[in-house]
């Protein structure tokens, strides 16, 4: 049986981030520490729990959408590969190349390498895919 007033007593959990106490969840990947944390009422003293350790990892980004190859035709404008998408909304950076050399962007005629980056984050790791 629970005790009416222990029941309705205010408990919060606190988190130690960055050397200080908070009630805020913590959602940023890192190691944090959590307690329970029991207010003094009229029938009871306040009391906190041992500090429980745990980690939010990092998540992985994935590269959705490439394909290994794509054709396109000469029209003089920059050619914008379709339908890459990167999971979590994450930033998308392209880098080519043609016969070894670095371009800005497709606009010729021509064989080109393209590589499709997400930047490592403190959040998620990045990941990288070439395709031509």
């Amino acid at each position: 049986m629970v005790d009416k007033d222990f029941a309705t007593s205010a408990i919060k959990y606190e988190y130690l981030v960055g050397g200080e106490w908070i009630t805020t969840v913590p959602t940023n990947a890192g190691s944090y520490k959590v307690r329970a944390h029991v207010v003094e009422s009229d029938n009871y003293y306040e009391a906190i729990s041992n500090e429980f350790p745990f980690t939010i990892e990092k998540a992985t980004i994935t590269i959705e959408g490439e394909q290994t190859e794509y054709t396109a035709t000469y029209t003089g404008n920059a050619y914008v590969i379709p339908g890459i998408r990167a999971s979590q909304d994450a930033e998308i950076i392209y880098t080519y190349t043609k016969n070894g050399v670095a371009v800005d962007s497709i606009i010729d005629a021509g064989v080109y390498s393209v590589t499709i980056t997400i930047p490592n984050t403190d959040n998620y790791f990045g990941e990288s895919e070439t395709v031509k």
